[in-house]
């Protein structure tokens, strides 16, 4: 299962995400839907912990009970989004080029 719990996100000292709590058991699959602006891509980028020094956060994420700090590698990963993305490309593709050892 997959929580968060009284999650609150900060952008550049802004919140954009507060305090918000859901649930979803595993096998399970989440959409986030919202306009531009309304904080998808900060609570995101606060789940995979991407080090970004404008993301703040409070509350807990856990992944089948276990916080999301706890877990090491490969578990979390994340990929902004961009309006140039090319359609015709396969997310393995993207994952790949992007998290690839050079």
């Amino acid at each position: 299962m997959f929580e968060l719990e009284a999650v609150s996100v900060l952008r550049q000292g802004r919140e954009v995400v507060r305090r918000i709590s859901l649930a979803v058991p595993s096998p399970g699959v989440l959409a986030l839907v919202g306009p531009g602006g309304a904080g998808k891509s900060s609570l995101l980028a606060a789940l995979a912990n991407t080090g970004a020094c404008e993301i703040q956060y409070s509350g807990n994420f856990r992944l089948d009970g276990e916080s999301i700090k706890e877990l090491h590698g490969g578990h979390v990963i994340h990929v902004p989004q961009h309006l140039a993305l090319n359609p015709e490309e396969r997310i393995h593709g993207r994952l790949m080029d992007r998290y690839r050892v050079t």
